[in-house]
């Protein structure tokens, strides 16, 4: 028999338990005041927070770093701003995205015959559970959390490892601007605090992290019938068209692969180019991240750890490698197959591999063995970039760009595929922080419906569908032919 753990090992499970619970009881209790609070009051506590996180910007830079340890600028530029900018989106398009949308009678169906009008509605969840990753552990759910508690939800923010720190200093900024006691809550940092908040009932979880982690988040909400977005890992591909310019291309990709030293889900992981090409480019791109190679310093030790693994099972499958920043940073390897076992690993570090493909349909096929769809950068001509972009499995495609233009908040984000589903940020995203609801009305008056069946119904019924959807109708008439129109009037017996 195998002997248990310690009573005393427990203690921190169970005060963490205990935290959780008071937390979501909390959340109960004032998510439907604030859901009545009108829009415009809800919005400007956010734009109380937004002015006091930009009177001392730095300070919040400072807690935001989290396990990746980001230097200020970058912390200021990558997750300060960011979210700041979130909020005012928020204050500007909220009320319209929100408001109800009214449908004209014409444009209902045969079937709404008497309904005088019908309406699209948007409300809030409930308490929405924020489930975050470790490498922008403030603007990523941070951002979800405003876009959660505008709409008039509770959120409750799980931090990974080390991003207590983070969330702490969002919640507590909120709270100074007004945000009522409750609405916004800090659980622990331990695995087991975002699964006892799903037990307790929570209405939504937001998760970010690993394709592993997630799917045991999904099962463990499927089975209490709690909706998710799955924000999951990602390996993406950057496309390098015939007739782009390789030196732009190259600092693009050493830009994504050294923001954040590599720790971001949508950093260049599988650089697919034509084979002429690719000896020129390994040499521009090596170029760019010495360029760049101050950036990796400090890396978290299992970034560097994964770098080294990758790149030592690619090179004995006979790849080419390159440490163009010495052994603490990128790796680069050329003659890699598409098909690699380890690039359907959800790489998490500063590696790339360079893939030989002919254009458009090898680099498709090419890419097509992998199965993370979060995200694709395209470089060459403009319009023939669009077009190639069209064809791109992900949920976003920058193009003549990399990982920036995707911290936009008029920007939804989501990837498909082992990347996950559903999106954050957006209109789109704010809208998945609401729960739609459909009202119709009509008159009093009675309707040929409610009256009890008769043996003629099969017949009255049958000459509709013909008169409507049979040759001869015409549907932007907005009329009935004329025989389903008397069949309508027939009297009932």
């Amino acid at each position: 028999m195998i002997a248990g753990p310690p009573a005393a090992a427990a203690t921190p499970i169970a005060h963490a338990t205990n935290q959780v619970r008071e937390a979501v009881e909390a959340a109960r209790r004032v998510q439907p005041q604030w859901a009545e609070t009108p829009l415009r009051e809800r919005l400007s506590v956010l734009k109380a927070f937004r002015q006091r996180v930009a009177a001392e910007p730095e300070r919040y830079a400072e807690r935001a770093g989290g396990i990746w340890a980001q230097p200020a600028a970058e912390a200021l530029a990558s997750q300060v701003f960011p979210l700041l900018e979130g909020c005012r989106f928020l204050e500007r398009r909220a009320a319209k995205i929100l408001q109800p949308r009214s449908l004209a009678r014409w444009s209902l169906s045969r079937l709404s015959l008497g309904t005088r009008s019908a309406q699209i509605q948007r409300e809030p969840l409930g308490a929405v559970l924020i489930i975050a990753a470790n490498n922008l552990p403030l603007f990523l759910p941070g951002s979800q959390a405003l876009q959660a508690i505008a709409v008039g939800n509770a959120a409750l923010i799980k931090p990974a490892a080390s991003g207590q720190a983070a969330a702490q200093v969002f919640a507590d900024a909120l709270r100074e601007s007004g945000l009522p006691d409750g609405v916004m809550a800090i659980l622990p940092e331990a695995p087991e605090a975002g699964s006892a908040a799903i037990r307790e009932g929570v209405d939504k979880v937001i998760f970010t992290g690993s394709v592993e982690t997630g799917h045991r988040v999904h099962r463990l909400a499927a089975d209490r019938g709690i909706p998710c977005t799955m924000e999951l890992s990602g390996c993406d591909a950057a496309f390098v068209l015939p007739g782009a310019d390789l030196a732009h291309a190259a600092r693009a990709i050493a830009f994504g692969l050294s923001a954040n030293r590599g720790g971001t889900c949508l950093a260049p992981r599988r650089i697919i180019i034509e084979a002429s090409s690719v000896s020129r480019f390994a040499d521009k791109l090596a170029a760019a991240l010495r360029h760049r190679a101050e950036a990796f310093a400090q890396m978290p030790q299992p970034a560097s750890d994964e770098v080294r693994r990758v790149a030592a099972h690619l090179e004995t499958s006979g790849a080419a490698i390159l440490a163009p920043c010495g052994e603490a940073g990128p790796r680069l390897a050329t003659g890699v197959s598409p098909d690699a076992p380890v690039l359907a690993e959800g790489i998490f570090s500063p590696f790339a591999a360079i893939i030989a493909a002919d254009f458009p349909d090898g680099a498709l096929r090419a890419d097509a063995h992998n199965p993370y769809a979060l995200g694709a950068s395209v470089f060459g001509p403009v319009a023939l970039a669009k077009r190639f972009a069209r064809r791109i499995s992900a949920g976003v495609v920058t193009i003549n760009d990399c990982v920036a233009p995707t911290a936009d908040p008029a920007l939804p984000f989501g990837g498909r595929g082992w990347s996950g589903f559903g999106v954050t940020r957006g209109a789109e995203g704010l809208l998945e922080m609401t729960a739609l609801k459909t009202v119709t009305a009509a008159s009093e008056k009675s309707r040929r419906h409610h009256a009890p069946p008769n043996p003629e119904d099969s017949a009255l019924i049958g000459a509709l569908i013909r008169a409507a959807h049979g040759q001869g109708y015409s549907p932007g008439s907005g009329r009935w032919p004329k025989a389903a129109r008397l069949a309508m009037r027939r009297p009932r017996p």
